[in-house]
């Protein structure tokens, strides 16, 4: 790596052997440096490379102000503990809300996430995995950060299952399925319970519906007719709550086919059997 220019004492602008653009994070490793300078592989700790989400211009800003110490412990972090595989757009993106966050904090701001029941509801194993990172940054800078950074510090973890990593749709998408537990909830006259397994089965299957509906690439299955004739034939109040499912994602403008309609339906109607085991009838 030659270096371009030194954007701080741990961070410079670097060409590779092929010419291409990165930025390489290492302690020290930009003091003193001039163009031209070469950077020993030893000496770099982290290196990060302009893309779609990030370009050169916009890596450059965010990395000049990023903490060496934080970087490299939301990649640990990210190694040993996430089931999502890390990618530069998770790195960066949760570098940079917990710098911003200890900051907030610092300054003595309050924080409140404003989806802070959705995403620990919906998403308990990201959820955790954000209060795991708080303790981290407790440990390695002294500074607590609030609960409702969990939440935040999760959505960067269902973020990254989807394809283009868009934080908006993520959030939108907890939204949704908020709402249509809402209405399977309200149709069932019940309380579905977020600890039932048959409901964490649910959400999990929704979590995969909108990741294949936000994909640019979605495949036609066979149609699934029998099944969700069966389904009818044995619940169709399931078949009916899954139908008015449909028709909301539908006003949303998602486009719900039949092998979708009959998994829903499945989903549901395994809701509507564990009223009577589960809870005792009253729970799902």
């Amino acid at each position: 790596m030659d270096v371009i220019r030194a954007l701080n004492n741990n961070a410079v602008l670097c060409t590779d052997a092929q010419g291409t653009q990165a930025i390489c994070l290492g302690k020290g490793i930009g003091f003193g440096r001039k163009l031209g300078d070469e950077i020993q592989d030893d000496a770099v700790e982290q290196v990060f490379r302009p893309s779609s989400a990030h370009p050169i211009a916009n890596l450059t800003a965010l990395l000049s102000d990023l903490p060496l110490d934080i970087v490299n412990l939301v990649v640990n972090f990210v190694n040993t503990h996430s089931q999502v595989s890390e990618t530069q757009l998770l790195v960066l993106g949760l570098a940079d809300h917990i710098s911003f966050a200890i900051e907030r904090e610092e300054s003595g701001i309050e924080f409140s996430y404003p989806l802070m029941w959705e995403v620990s509801t919906l998403y308990p194993e990201e959820f955790e995995l954000g209060l795991k990172l708080l303790d981290q940054v407790e440990k390695a800078t002294s500074v607590r950060l609030a609960r409702d950074e969990a939440a935040a510090v999760a959505m960067h973890f269902i973020n990254a299952q989807f394809v283009d990593g868009d934080m908006t749709k993520a959030e939108n998408t907890t939204k949704e399925i908020s709402a249509l537990l809402d209405l399977v909830s309200s149709e069932l006259q019940c309380h579905l319970r977020p600890s039932s397994p048959t409901v964490t089965r649910f959400v999990t299957h929704l979590r995969y519906l909108f990741a294949r509906l936000h994909s640019p690439s979605r495949e036609a299955d066979a149609p699934l007719h029998s099944m969700l004739a069966a389904i009818e034939h044995d619940d169709a109040a399931a078949v009916r709550i899954a139908r008015l499912v449909r028709s909301k994602l539908e006003g949303q403008g998602h486009a719900i086919n039949d092998n979708e309609l009959a998994y829903i339906a499945l989903h549901v109607a395994r809701l509507h059997s564990a009223l009577g085991t589960e809870q005792g009838g009253k729970d799902g």
